[in-house]
């Protein structure tokens, strides 16, 4: 058997779980139209589907609208985001949304896939006119008024697909042509959706060092925001996710759809394709609870077999977890420290450890800085470790090395001199 094909199930199952029954609004702009990798994104949508997700996508018709528009010997201009959009840029834009509508319709219902699926549309958005700004009339350049959700609701309770396009009636009758990203942030928020996903060609979102960032909290996003400049394409997208974030959508995802599977890999694996922006809380720093010991033994099972931890049995952890700090992220214990007080204002800081697959990002800095605050509500100013492996590291971080005579009564009657570990002292600042 092929484990390759095996172990991504596996991995996979408590996301399946996870996702079923939530709903996600989708942000398909119209340079995948022309992109060949279509076909396999709406088979992933469908496949989603399928999987129990509830999917609203919105779609976009740039840049093929203002590419039709010029070879009419037109041109559609932008104003502070939005189209400056005359009659026969209208009329263009109803032509185009109807395309765009027919192609996708048929793209996710063709033969093949695992189960038929019922797309719907309708005028579920209300829309109104962007007006006159600073001088410039937008025409029927519009903005999205409001969104029923109750019939989309409805269709999607009955397993329905729903397609929301970028144009939309206001209530005098009059069409309006909206921003896929401003209509798909609003939806996300009036369905109170989990998950608000842009995709775009947008590569991606990287530090300053070129580093990929895989996922922000919302001031994390803040001040990556204010690094970019007012024509950086992506300041638009981290705008409305940090909206959408910010009135009630747990997570907003920026995803280059040129790489194919990016929806399932983002969705499917834990540490996803793109850049994930989250208003609840995906890697969190937390107290340990009785629910963490199976994770904990887990964490600290490689080191325990390499030496470098002393062996603890699960009894041992579970009279014992009170005294653990983890970083959860996403239901992974990646990372967990413990405290003991001990006698004279001394504490041990002890079992140490970050997952494998996460060292780098300072979270050892971040646990010790945790036990430390710890100790201070305790009433503890000297904190011990013994190590045999990582002496350098808890010198960097302003630890002493010291003999054995300088611990605590209590401890020195517990040191195992055959494990012959290095003692260090930190003195805690009041």
């Amino acid at each position: 058997m092929n484990d390759s094909f095996v172990h991504p199930f596996r991995d996979a199952l408590p996301y399946i779980g996870q996702h079923r029954g939530r709903t996600v609004v989708i942000n398909l702009p119209g340079d995948a139209f022309k992109d060949r990798h279509l076909h396999n994104l709406a088979q992933d949508i469908s496949l989603l589907h399928n999987l129990g997700l509830r999917i609203v996508i919105c779609f976009g018709m740039s840049p093929q609208l203002p590419e039709i528009i010029a070879e009419s010997g037109g041109q559609l201009e932008y104003h502070q985001g939005y189209p400056l959009a005359d009659e026969a840029a209208l009329r263009h834009a109803i032509s185009l949304n109807g395309y765009f509508r027919s192609r996708l319709e048929a793209m996710l219902t063709r033969k093949g896939m695992a189960s038929e699926l019922s797309v719907s549309s309708g005028n579920f958005v209300t829309a109104m006119p962007v007006g006159v700004r600073n001088g410039q009339d937008h025409c029927f350049g519009g903005e999205v008024r409001k969104v029923r959700v109750e019939p989309i609701q409805q269709l999607l309770d009955n397993q329905h697909l729903v397609l929301l396009p970028s144009i939309a009636a206001s209530p005098t009758g009059e069409l309006f042509l909206l921003d896929s990203h401003q209509l798909a942030c609003k939806t996300a928020v009036a369905l109170k959706a989990d998950k608000l996903i842009q995709l775009s060609t947008q590569d991606l979102v990287k530090d300053q060092q070129g580093k990929p960032i895989s996922w922000m909290d919302l001031q994390m996003a803040e001040q990556f925001c204010q690094q970019l400049t007012d024509q950086d394409p992506l300041l638009y997208q981290m705008k409305y996710a940090l909206d959408a974030c910010s009135n009630g959508v747990s997570r907003s995802h920026l995803l280059n759809f040129n790489h194919d599977g990016v929806l399932l890999q983002e969705l499917y694996t834990r540490d996803g394709a793109g850049c994930m922006i989250y208003g609840d809380r995906y890697e969190q720093l937390r107290q340990a609870t009785i629910e963490d010991v199976g994770g904990l033994l887990d964490l600290i099972a490689p080191l325990e077999q390499e030496g470098i931890l002393v062996r603890r049995s699960r009894e041992v952890m579970e009279t014992e977890v009170d005294r653990f700090q983890v970083i959860d992220r996403d239901g992974l214990l990646i990372g967990c420290a413990a405290l003991h007080p001990l006698s004279d204002g001394f504490g041990e800081l002890a079992c140490l450890a970050v997952h494998n697959d996460y060292r780098g990002g300072h979270r050892g800095e971040q646990l010790l800085m945790r036990i430390e605050q710890k100790a201070h509500s305790l009433g503890i100013n000297q904190l011990i470790v013994l190590t045999t492996r990582t002496t350098h590291w808890f010198v960097e971080q302003g630890f002493v090395e010291r003999p054995v005579s300088d611990l605590p009564g209590d401890r020195q009657q517990l040191y195992n001199l055959q494990r012959k570990s290095k003692i260090l002292i930190k003195t805690l600042q009041g």
